[in-house]
C-alpha cells in the first residue's frame, strides 16, 4: 500500500532540502528522504516529520521537473 504523502508543509521547507540535500552531495530524492530524519535537519528546517519520498516527488513534479526517484 502506498503511503499517504505529507503535502501539509510549505514549499519553502521542500526546496530547502532538496537545496540543502543536493549541495552536500544527496542526488537522489530517497537520500533526501533520510537526510530529513536526522534531528538536527529537521530542527534547522523546522519539520516535524520527515519529508517522504513522494511529498518531495509531488513538489517537484509540481513544477514540471524530471526527478530521480532512486528506485
Amino acid at each position: 500500500m502506498a503511503e499517504k504523502s505529507n503535502q501539509h508543509y510549505a514549499l519553502s521547507k521542500i526546496l530547502n532540502s532538496v537545496i540543502l540535500g543536493t549541495l552536500i552531495g544527496m542526488n537522489r530524492l530517497i537520500k533526501i528522504e533520510n537526510f530529513t530524519l536526522d534531528p538536527l535537519i529537521r530542527h534547522l528546517l523546522a519539520i516535524e516529520d520527515k519529508l517522504d519520498i513522494y511529498t518531495i516527488r509531488y513538489y517537484i513534479n509540481k513544477f514540471g521537473m524530471k526527478q530521480n526517484s532512486g528506485t
